[in-house]
C-alpha cells in the first residue's frame, strides 16, 4: 500500500518544488509507518482473541444443523438405496421381532468425529467471516479514515508558512545555472543587434 501511495504521490505532484515534495513524502512515509504498526498490534489482538473458541452468531448453530441435515439425508439415501438392493454384505438384518429391520451400522466414534467435524467447519466458517470482517474493518479505519486525516494534519503542521518559502525556494545551483543562461541568453541577444546593425 506505500508503495502504491508513494507512486500516486509521484504522479500527482510536480517536481518544480524538489525539496517541498522531499518534505511532503517524509511526513507521508512516516505517517504510513505509525499506522502500520498500529495496524499490525489491532490485527494481532484480532488474532489472538481468535485462539480461544468463542461465538455468539446464530450462524454458527445454522451452519451445524444444516450440515447435519444434509449428512443426514445423505445417509437416508444410502439406506434407502442399500434396502431397495437389500446386499447382504452391507446390510445387517435384525430378527429380534416379528419384523426385519435392515441398518448400516456406525459407530458411536464414528458418529463422534463427524458430530465434531461439521462443528469445526461451522465455526471454521463463522471465524473466517467474522476475521475477514473485523480485519478489513480495522485497515479501513487505520489506513482510509484515520490515516488520511492525520497525514493532512501533518502536512499542515509540519511546514509552517515561513517555512514554506524556503521548502518552496529554487535550489542555490539551479538559480545561478539559470543566472548564467539568463546572461549568455542576453549576450547573444545584443550580438544578434549588433550584427544585425552592421549589415
Amino acid at each position: 500500500m506505500s508503495e502504491c501511495l508513494l507512486q500516486l504521490f509521484e504522479h500527482t505532484f510536480i517536481s518544480d518544488f524538489p525539496r517541498l515534495k522531499e518534505r511532503l513524502k517524509e511526513v507521508i512515509i512516516k505517517q504510513l509507518n505509525d499506522v502500520k504498526d498500529i495496524l499490525s498490534e489491532r490485527v494481532q489482538e484480532i488474532l489472538d482473541t481468535e485462539r480461544r473458541v468463542f461465538t455468539l452468531n446464530h450462524y454458527y448453530m445454522d451452519t451445524v444443523n444444516k450440515l447435519k441435515e444434509k449428512m443426514n439425508d445423505k445417509i437416508n439415501g444410502q439406506k434407502g438405496s442399500s434396502s431397495a438392493k437389500s446386499s447382504a454384505a452391507t446390510a445387517t438384518v435384525v430378527k429380534n421381532s416379528t419384523e426385519t429391520v435392515a441398518y448400516v451400522p456406525m459407530s458411536n466414534e464414528a458418529q463422534a468425529a463427524r458430530g465434531i467435524q461439521i462443528a469445526l467447519h461451522a465455526y471454521s466458517k463463522v471465524v473466517q467471516k467474522r476475521i475477514i470482517d473485523n480485519i478489513a474493518q480495522t485497515c479501513y479505519y487505520h489506513f482510509i479514515i484515520q490515516c488520511a486525516l492525520k497525514i493532512d494534519q501533518h502536512l499542515s503542521a509540519s511546514i509552517p508558512s515561513s517555512q514554506l518559502l524556503q521548502y518552496m525556494r529554487e535550489p542555490h545551483k539551479q538559480t545561478e545555472l539559470r543566472n548564467k543562461l539568463t546572461c549568455s541568453i542576453q549576450a547573444c541577444e545584443q550580438a544578434l543587434q549588433l550584427g544585425l546593425e552592421h549589415m
